[in-house]
């Protein structure tokens, strides 16, 4: 998810482009909600949560997720149900 989010921020930002300081800092940071607004989803994001339950369903999942995640053990059945979050394609994240 935050390579996924920092892809559209690339993606949005032009050759010239000379970024404020915070946009850029912001980039850099591990937290979806700093990452969504660098990336001009929040609202979307917002207006698809409070529309959509499978999708706020399927953020639930997603959202604990942070750096440290990477050296957790979990469970197939956990990895199954994040990676279901995430490619659902009837609301999920990423779908």
């Amino acid at each position: 998810m935050e390579c996924a989010l920092k892809a559209c921020i690339a993606k949005a930002t032009q050759k010239h482009d000379f970024p404020d300081l915070e946009s850029v800092k912001s980039s850099y940071s591990h937290k979806f909600s700093q990452l969504r607004k660098v990336a001009n989803l929040a609202d979307h994001y917002e207006l698809e949560r409070s529309t959509n339950p499978a999708f706020d369903s399927n953020w639930k999942i997603v959202e604990p997720w942070g750096p440290e995640s990477r050296y957790r053990v979990i469970s197939g059945t956990d990895a199954e149900e994040f990676l279901f979050a995430v490619r659902n394609s009837k609301g999920g994240v990423l779908p």
